[in-house]
């Protein structure tokens, strides 16, 4: 039983009103928001409470603590979640989850511990804990928390390439967007700029930019705080017994810190989405221009990865207006911040492959695509193996080596082979 449950349960026993017990401590309302576990009262106004109803005050305190303890457990296991110690928080969150307090939304506990069996590639268990979400979220109409559990269904079904199911659970959260009492433009964004990402994937290029737009839109006026939230995160983590309030308070400093990094982040991806996905629209220099804020913004931000995506991204726009030496400019700026053997690396290696090309120096070219092949392999990511595949042979073939261009393409059919074997099809001949 809840501490607001007891002391309302009491009181009535008692033939007590409200106004009864309140007076002379507080107002009448704020029994009620006690009652109902909408406030927590100070240990004064529990102390005389408890005196009011002739019980002992440990009677009450025993439901406190452990209200205190799930609530801040939760807190923590956030904090853990932002700070990717996913492992660490779901053996929180399983606790909470298991004996759930009444003070705490049990809809909010489950989508964070179904976010770290995703990560920790626990597929089934995620999709189980993350659907009865969906389904008690919507019940009692919480509709923003239904479609932060639908995203990330959809990120589960993606990451096992299973598209159209990922389609599915991102459509459905989209569809419950007029339900929300009031716009969430960060996690609407994200599952907006989801839909365009994989709509993009797909070839589907005018519905993809639909979503970019509409995430662009929303997210227009939102513009190194990771080790700050790792601070806090410490500091949560050591907390001493009973001290809940200062565990509590730290986690949440460590937990806005954090979403503040992932929020910024979601932020310059759209742009850079919108722009680079509005080509065929916009003249090339607004588009460089849009990439090079981007850049900016994050060159501000010391977000390393994301810059060396849009340094492939300026290049590739340079390769495309026929300056290939710019390119390869932007290539080696991104290859600088980039993460050694990352799959950004890879694409910024194939980039390279490509300026080298036009710039008929072969060997340099095919040294370039190679690299780029090695770490495509290592991410398994197929598609961009069998047109890297497809760019070797193409470069071998000019500079004289047939044998060699046929063995990659031989190569390149391999991965397509593999590719739709996986997705159930067998090309025999």
């Amino acid at each position: 039983m809840s501490l607001g449950s007891k002391i309302k349960e009491l009181r009535i026993k008692k033939g007590l009103t409200q106004s009864d017990l309140g007076s002379g401590l507080v107002t009448p309302s704020m029994i009620s928001q006690i009652e109902s576990d909408k406030a927590n009262p100070s240990y004064k106004v529990l102390e005389a409470i408890a005196e009011r109803l002739e019980e002992p005050l440990e009677y009450l305190l025993v439901d406190l603590e452990s209200q205190l303890e799930h609530h801040t457990a939760h807190k923590v296991a956030k904090a853990l979640i932002s700070s990717g110690a996913y492992d660490r928080a779901v053996d929180l969150l399983t606790v909470v989850v298991q004996n759930p307090a009444s003070n705490l939304n049990l809809v909010d506990v489950k989508n964070d511990l179904g976010k770290c069996l995703l990560e920790l590639n626990r597929h089934d268990e995620a999709c189980g804990v993350l659907n009865e979400a969906v389904e008690f979220a919507i019940e009692k109409l919480l509709f923003q928390r239904a479609i932060t559990a639908l995203n990330i269904l959809g990120i589960l079904e993606h990451r096992r390439k299973k598209h159209h199911r990922a389609i599915y659970y991102w459509r459905k959260g989209y569809d419950l967007f007029p339900q929300m009492p009031a716009p969430e433009p960060f996690l609407q964004g994200e599952l907006l700029n989801n839909l365009g990402s994989i709509h993009h994937d797909l070839g589907e290029a005018h519905d993809a930019l639909s979503y970019y737009q509409e995430a662009k839109s929303l997210l227009a006026d939102t513009d190194n705080l990771e080790q700050i939230g790792n601070t806090y995160l410490g500091l949560a983590s050591f907390r001493q017994t009973r001290e809940y309030d200062l565990a509590t308070e730290y986690a949440g400093y460590a937990v806005a810190l954090f979403e503040s990094v992932r929020n910024m982040k979601l932020a310059i991806e759209v742009k850079r989405n919108f722009a680079t996905m509005n080509q065929n629209v916009q003249a090339h220099v607004k588009v460089l221009e849009s990439l090079e804020e981007c850049l900016e913004q994050c060159k501000t931000l010391r977000f390393k990865d994301e810059a060396a995506t849009i340094y492939g991204d300026i290049a590739l726009l340079h390769i495309q207006r026929s300056q290939p030496h710019l390119s390869l400019k932007a290539v080696e700026e991104g290859l600088e911040v980039s993460t050694v053997g990352s799959a950004t690396a890879a694409r910024l290696f194939k980039i390279k492959g490509l300026a080298l090309a036009n710039l008929d120096m072969h060997v340099e070219a095919i040294r370039a695509f190679e690299n780029a092949v090695a770490l495509f392999k290592s991410h398994n990511m197929n598609a961009e193996l069998t047109e890297c595949y497809s760019l070797l042979a193409e470069v071998h073939q000019k500079a004289g080596d047939v044998k060699t261009a046929y063995d990659c393409l031989y190569r390149m059919r391999q991965v397509l082979q593999e590719s739709l074997k996986d997705r159930g099809f067998v090309i025999t001949a």
